[in-house]
């Protein structure tokens, strides 16, 4: 699992792959089967959805993270998951 490095002492409270935090750097989000966007100049309603909409693809990626975890433990359980092979032997002197 890849993990994100912590926000640095000059970064603002919100983590660093926020909407919010995107669009202030002038990052334009586009949903285009909803047919929205928004930029940062956008009124405090757009501001409310973008980041509603970024809390609620969070909690579904927890969510999916937890059944996978889940799904591991019982398959360890049964015998059935070993883990990833080795992609490098052992290192052995001459």
């Amino acid at each position: 699992m890849r993990r994100r490095p912590p926000p640095s002492s000059a970064e603002p409270s919100a983590s660093a792959s926020s909407p919010v935090c995107l669009t202030d750097k002038g990052v334009r989000v586009e949903f285009a089967k909803e047919n929205l966007a928004f930029t940062g100049e956008d009124n405090p309603m757009a501001t409310l959805l973008l980041s509603v909409m970024g809390a609620f693809a969070e909690f579904e990626r927890a969510l999916i993270l937890e059944r996978q975890r889940e799904g591991i433990a019982e398959a360890k359980a049964r015998g059935a998951y070993t883990g990833r092979k080795p992609a490098l032997t052992p290192w052995r002197p001459c």
